[in-house]
């Protein structure tokens, strides 16, 4: 009996220290703070991924915090106004169960190799039969692109009818989006973080083969405002290989010197970079973030390609990115090899530290990740996790609270992100709590404060600078009791926001002092 006692005291009293631990930073260069769409996966579980190490004290140790899948224009519509987003909603009634968002590819109408495509006439296609036959029999059939798959075809961009049933589809979607998941009060659109606006070449990525890409912008562009106009309070995601791969490299000056292909992307790639609905600018998916590759710059500092604005002036690129998009733009995308042929002397952390910390890379696939060409580096696979970890560690956002100035009346501390990515949802709201000393919440006050508006780190990741962090200010009531901090989500989806602290409560909340 008097063990049992002991037992019982020895847990309260542990417990009763935690409470009075003061949170304090937890600077760890490699551990990962996944908070809201920072680490994404297929199925959401963390098991097999090697190339991150969670922070313990957070409640997605073992698994993201955001779930990702695609979807086919033929999944979504398999008949002619017949609508199926059953797949969207389960993946949505997973997301809940372990206090996930989702973020989706919509609505791809081009063939992908590996989704659910159908064949029609010996055509690998992706878009629903109907639109098949119908174009079949207009002048705008679909076209041979064997770009990235053999005997794929593309629809043709120019058909009137083809647009005409893809805005039905969003529509229709957007109207679904407004009800709640079955069997909960929570509406669809709450948990969706993004959506990835797949309209355009091959998986819906942007790379349409060259010799199909409109001669008008317009066409394109009426795509994208689709989507702006009918989902106006959700993070957009265009696929950056619309940039990318079909911007011509710099000519001169005279736009007689581009042909009409070039002209067209040019100004719809910087339409992309500019339009944005309620929610903000429209963000960027880049494919793969090869370690080193011939193409890995076509979004860096080093590219040669252009845009073009409305007023015809030929923009670098290169010059754009730094001034406008990085850090400014939510980034995200997916691996995609370790190491590749053209990585034949150098590990891939080198070159993936550089291009995260400078894009400000918002979030990132990990279940996706390849290992070729790595019996060569067999050897070395335990240093490539190692490393790649690091990159984890700073990806998106990480928020530090410290400098804890506590009074019978006032409360301050600062916040700072020592992650490279702002953040760029509007969900997070931050409650100072007051609890007695059985743990009854006696006084519970929300904050005006935004957390968009925490700058990110510019310099080295996670690296600590003063000027950044925000200073927040508390007067209290006249109650005594213990002082804490605790983050929410006000949709009440996600577990609250676990900072870069050691001294997390069972509830989400820091500990702060007592009054």
């Amino acid at each position: 009996m008097n063990k049992v006692i002991g037992i019982v005291l020895f847990i309260l009293l542990a417990c009763f220290c935690k409470a009075q631990q003061v949170a304090r930073p937890m600077l760890n260069p490699n551990l990962a703070v996944p908070n809201c769409g920072i680490f994404r996966t297929w199925n959401g579980s963390l098991d097999d991924i090697k190339i991150i190490n969670v922070f313990d004290e957070s409640p997605y140790k073992d698994k993201s915090n955001l779930l990702y899948c695609r979807y086919d224009w033929c999944t979504l519509e398999p008949k002619k106004d017949i609508y199926d987003f059953s797949h969207i909603e389960s993946l949505m009634k997973k997301a809940l169960r372990n206090h996930q968002r989702v973020i989706i590819g919509l609505a791809n109408m081009t063939i992908a190799q590996s989704s659910a495509h159908f064949e029609y006439d010996d055509k690998q296609i992706s878009s629903p039969r109907y639109i098949y036959d119908a174009l079949k029999k207009s002048k705008y059939p679909f076209v041979l692109d064997e770009l990235h798959c053999k005997g794929g075809y593309s629809p043709n961009y120019y058909s009137p009818y083809l647009f005409k049933r893809y805005k039905v589809l969003l529509k229709t979607f957007s109207k679904w989006l407004n009800g709640n998941v079955e069997g909960t009060d929570v509406m669809r659109k709450h948990v969706i973080y993004g959506i990835e606006m797949r309209y355009a070449g091959y998986w819906g990525e942007g790379a349409i083969n060259k010799n199909i890409y409109p001669s008008d912008y317009k066409i394109l562009d009426a795509y994208t405002d689709l989507y702006i106009k009918y989902f106006p309070t959700i993070q957009l995601i265009a696929g950056a290989l619309e940039i990318g791969q079909h911007c011509p490299v710099y000519k001169g000056e005279s736009l007689s010197e581009y042909t009409s292909s070039e002209i067209s992307a040019m100004r719809h790639s910087y339409h992309l970079l500019n339009k944005k609905n309620k929610f903000g600018r429209i963000g960027l998916f880049i494919d793969s973030w090869y370690p080193i590759h011939p193409t890995s710059n076509m979004y860096d500092s080093t590219t040669m390609k252009v845009l073009l604005d409305d007023q015809n002036h030929i923009i670098k690129q290169s010059e754009y990115y730094k001034q406008n998009v990085y850090g400014k733009f939510f980034l995200t995308g997916e691996f995609d090899y370790f190491l590749t042929n053209y990585n034949k002397d150098m590990l891939p952390y080198i070159f993936l530290g550089d291009e995260f910390t400078y894009r400000h890379t918002s979030s990132i696939t990990l279940s996706n990740m390849n290992t070729h060409n790595a019996e060569k580096y067999k050897k070395d696979m335990q240093i490539i996790f190692d490393n790649t970890k690091k990159v984890m560690a700073y990806t998106g956002y990480r928020i530090v609270l410290d400098s804890i100035h506590l009074s019978e009346n006032n409360l301050t501390f600062l916040l700072t992100n020592i992650g490279v990515s702002r953040i760029f949802h509007g969900y997070y709201k931050l409650y100072i709590q007051i609890k007695d000393n059985n743990d009854n919440i006696v006084y519970s006050q929300p904050s005006n404060f935004d957390f968009r508006t925490l700058d990110y780190c510019h310099g080295k990741p996670l690296s600590y600078l003063g000027q950044l962090s925000k200073r927040l200010s508390f007067q209290l009531p006249k109650i005594k009791g213990k002082v804490f901090v605790v983050i929410k989500d006000i949709d009440g989806i996600e577990y609250p926001m676990t900072l870069s602290n050691y001294g997390r409560q069972y509830d989400g909340g820091y500990y702060l002092g007592n009054i």
